[in-house]
C-alpha cells in the first residue's frame, strides 16, 4: 500500500504544481518522502517529527488559499502522526487513510483537481467498504 502511495504522490505533485496549488505540492512531496521511509521501515519518531515540522513550515509559507490551504497540512499531520506513532494494524491504517482522503477530497475539489478528487472518493469508498467487510467477518467469527 505504501509503495503505491509513493508512486501516486509523484503524479499528484505534478498536478498540484500545474494547478498552482503549492501547499498541496509541498505536502505531497513530503508525504512521498515519508511514505518511502515508512515503506523501507526506517521512519523513526524523530524523522517523523522532523518531516512534520518541515512540511508544516514550508506549506504555511507557500499557502495562498487561506483555510483551504491548511487542509493538506492537517491531512498530512494526521497521517504522518499515525505512521510514526499509531498502531500498526490494518484497521487503524484504513481509518487513518479515510480521514486523510476526506480532507484531501475537499481540497482537491476546491482547487479543481477533479481526477484526483474522483480518486479520493473511490479509494475512500473502497476502504470504507473493506472496513465494513472486516467488521462483518469479525462478527461472523464471534457467532460460532
Amino acid at each position: 500500500m505504501l509503495s503505491f502511495q509513493v508512486l501516486d504522490k509523484v503524479f499528484v505533485v505534478a498536478s498540484n504544481i500545474c494547478l498552482s496549488a503549492f501547499t498541496g505540492a509541498v505536502v505531497n512531496f513530503m508525504s512521498m518522502v515519508r511514505n518511502y521511509l515508512a515503506y523501507k521501515n526506517i521512519l523513526t519518531k524523530t524523522i517523523t517529527i522532523i518531516i512534520l515540522i518541515v512540511t508544516s513550515v514550508i506549506s504555511f509559507s507557500v499557502n495562498q488559499r487561506g483555510f483551504i490551504g491548511w487542509l493538506p497540512i492537517i491531512a498530512t499531520a494526521e497521517y504522518t502522526l499515525w505512521l510514526g506513532f499509531g498502531t500498526n494494524t490494518v484497521k487503524s491504517l484504513k481509518i487513518a487513510l479515510i480521514i486523510n482522503l476526506l480532507l484531501w477530497a475537499v481540497y482537491d475539489l476546491t482547487i479543481y483537481a477533479f481526477s484526483t478528487f474522483c480518486y479520493d472518493v473511490v479509494i475512500t469508498a473502497t476502504t470504507a467498504y473493506s472496513l465494513y467487510k472486516m467488521k462483518n467477518e469479525s462478527a461472523e467469527k464471534k457467532s460460532f
